[in-house]
């Protein structure tokens, strides 16, 4: 059987209901019928949840020890996540994963953490690869710092956070995906969809809020769907 993807131009209706809690996604580039749609996963359903809990403190200790030099290069960096929009306050990005390709520098700084989920993707549940819009970094939010409603671009993908430094306060920051509200926790991995609309704050005024961040394929895709995406997407680059 053979698989093939192709891209269409985009004819997406956006709609806006007065229903109180009701949330629908909306992707804002691309989308793949046929899969379940939810604003939240659950975490202990992924593989790489247990393996990335099991090294959390081992990333925390490598980021807090090259902190101030994540921090300059990240300062200086490009855009990993144009889909974030900064309505107050300063949020950097130190890349692992640039436009679906790993970023050769990340383990100059962080080579333990690069080591670990280099792991991941040699047993196959790794940061989604080879997809234009999928990214993977360190985010460091700075205080009193507010990230603007969005939609992700894809539903392809659904995108995990390992939460690695956070404010005193557990309620000083948060995250707002479809309606429903969560707190972060230092080394407990949260997943959701980023097509549903999403915010983030950090309303500590002395301390950051780093994570880890990475995209994962929706685990409904089958890997010869997965591998047509991709071939999909390399086309139309070689096209341009």
């Amino acid at each position: 059987m053979v698989y093939e993807a192709r891209l269409f131009p985009s004819k997406i209706c956006k709609t806006v209901t007065s229903m109180v809690n009701v949330q629908r996604p909306c992707p804002s580039l691309f989308y793949f019928p046929g899969i379940t749609a939810k604003p939240w996963h659950d975490s202990k359903d992924f593989p790489f949840t247990k393996h990335l809990t099991k090294h959390f403190q081992e990333i925390k200790d490598e980021y807090l020890e090259k902190k101030e030099e994540i921090e300059r290069i990240a300062s200086k960096a490009i855009d990993v996540d144009p889909f974030h929009k900064v309505k107050e306050g300063s949020c950097l990005k130190y890349p692992y994963i640039l436009n679906g390709h790993i970023n050769s520098s990340f383990h100059l700084q962080m080579p333990n953490t690069f080591r670990i989920l280099q792991e991941l993707s040699k047993r196959g549940d790794g940061p989604m690869l080879n997809i234009p819009f999928s990214s993977s970094y360190i985010s460091i939010m700075k205080p009193i710092t507010t990230i603007d409603k969005h939609y992700g671009p894809c539903n392809i993908r659904l995108r995990a956070h390992l939460p690695l430094l956070l404010p005193d306060s557990e309620e000083a920051c948060f995250i707002r995906v479809g309606g429903q509200i969560k707190f972060w926790k230092e080394g407990e991995i949260i997943v959701f969809d980023d097509t549903y609309e999403h915010e983030s704050c950090n309303l500590s005024d002395i301390h950051e809020r780093v994570l880890l961040v990475f995209d994962v394929w929706h685990p409904e895709l089958m890997p010869q769907e997965r591998q047509a995406i991709i071939e999909m997407f390399q086309n139309s680059a070689q096209g341009q």
